[in-house]
């Protein structure tokens, strides 16, 4: 499977819920009009129990990651071009968020 990524939105929760999450954020991937992903940020003191990457009976992505990884992910998403969810979907079943072959020093200009 391979789904480019054309637009995302997140939620940011607060530290402390009525529900006590785990989570810090959740970014949601879109596909033109079809949610393609779904990326749960977890509090590191959250984080030994999660479940590995895998695709849901909608077939949205579902991925974990630390809360610390969340800028990392916004990097990507908002200065690199084309980003894609790549991954396969019968088990097992693995993910990742990857951009394709690019020159190096694409994009930079001098000063």
């Amino acid at each position: 499977m391979l789904k480019e990524i054309k637009e995302y939105d997140y939620r940011l929760y607060p530290q402390y819920t009525t529900f006590q999450q785990p989570y810090f954020a959740t970014l949601y991937l879109w596909d033109d009009d079809t949610m393609i992903g779904e990326l749960t940020f977890i509090n590191s003191g959250f984080f030994k129990n999660i479940s590995p990457p895998y695709i849901d009976s909608y077939g949205v992505v579902k991925m974990s990651f630390r809360a610390e990884e969340f800028p990392i992910v916004i990097d990507m998403l908002r200065n690199e071009k084309p980003v894609y969810v790549f991954g396969k979907e019968t088990p097992p079943t693995w993910f990742v968020l990857t951009t394709t072959e690019e020159p190096v020093g694409e994009g930079e200009t001098p000063a």
